[in-house]
């Protein structure tokens, strides 16, 4: 079967779901559902490799299926008990090495549930409570907050977490890449504020407490504000970056600030030669990120407030010969050179 499925038509599964009260199957195999919105543009789609409805001796309306969203395989299994007014589901998928356990129970003061959520080898408890078209939920050890209004959508979320993988959360088939790629965040009735605190980020050294700020709205994504601190030598901060999805290519555009609290740390920790060592305070630059390639490039640089056309030459050559600046070794001989051709520029 193929499905086209908007919001208020969602009703279809749970009725089917919820009326078979037979010892017969319901079964749909190799299918499709596309999910679309008001304009009937498809948001996303998932394959049904086969989905089940079944009703057990103990008055239990079950549902099994295998599905693909985003390429990505799940299981998802579901049981509904009318007359006790409880659900429960389980959802895993191995190949991102998560799993969800869900129990919830419901009545006249809405929606009370708890959810085990595991993820790669984390494991976490949450608790929520859904009422008046709102959905609070949080983590037992309370690095996980936010709230979900449903009418009109709006998430809010606050994250606190201790330390951070970035290199698997932008590895090409990650869920972040995929959700970006899919373009499903894109859509004008999602809006949302979220929160991250982080610690640290692994695998950087000497960067820590990192804030960031993330708004979407109207169907564009921004980093509104993302700070850290370098080495109690340097804050960085990036300011007004837009998210964007190009040929399947996400892009960061935006503009870094570079505010200096300990020069002679930073400048003895490049190896930068005394004679080029001067007395700058602040430093900007706007910048083109590729995450796909992992490649970017820098423009409009900015020294104390300056704009500063000989070195914005030399980004023009360095932006011509690409190279990776993510590379440490890379990244040191830029900062040398920076700094010396500001001088004798």
């Amino acid at each position: 079967n193929e499905f086209n499925i908007k919001k208020k038509n969602l009703t279809f599964f749970s009725n089917i779901l919820n009326s078979n009260k037979s010892l017969h199957n319901i079964i749909f195999q190799d299918s499709i559902i596309f999910y679309k919105d008001k304009t009937d543009d498809v948001i996303f789609l998932i394959d049904l490799d086969n989905l089940k409805f079944f009703f057990d001796v103990d008055k239990n309306h079950q549902l099994t299926t295998n599905f693909k969203i985003f390429n990505l395989p799940f299981k998802l299994y579901l049981n509904h008990n009318i007359e006790e007014n409880f659900f429960k589901f389980n959802l895993d998928s191995k190949n991102i090495r998560m799993k969800l356990e869900n129990f919830t129970s419901y009545g006249n003061e809405g929606l009370n549930g708890n959810l085990e959520a595991q993820i790669l080898n984390n494991i976490k408890q949450f608790i929520y409570n859904i009422k008046n078209n709102s959905l609070l939920i949080k983590s037992e050890d309370e690095i996980f907050q936010g709230k979900i209004d449903l009418k009109p959508f709006y998430l809010s979320l606050n994250l606190n977490l201790n330390e951070f993988d970035i290199k698997k959360f932008l590895k090409p088939n990650s869920i972040f890449i995929n959700l970006i790629n899919s373009e499903i965040l894109n859509n004008q009735n999602i809006n949302a504020d979220i929160n991250v605190n982080l610690k640290k980020i692994k695998n950087f050294k000497y960067v820590e407490k990192i804030k960031i700020k993330t708004i979407l709205e109207e169907g564009n994504i921004f980093f509104k504000d993302i700070s850290t601190n370098w080495n109690d030598s340097v804050l960085i901060k990036i300011n007004d970056t837009q998210l964007l999805n190009v040929d399947n290519k996400v892009n960061l555009i935006g503009s870094i600030n570079f505010d200096f609290t300990n020069l002679d740390k930073f400048y003895r920790y490049y190896q930068i030669n005394e004679k080029y060592r001067d007395q700058i305070k602040k430093i900007k630059f706007d910048f083109y990120l590729n995450l796909n390639e992992k490649s970017i490039q820098i423009n409009n640089a900015k020294i104390d407030n300056n704009l500063h056309k000989e070195m914005n030459s030399f980004l023009e050559n360095l932006n011509l010969e690409q190279k990776n600046l993510f590379n440490k070794v890379i990244f040191r001989n830029f900062v040398k050179s920076f700094f010396e051709y500001y001088q004798e520029g």
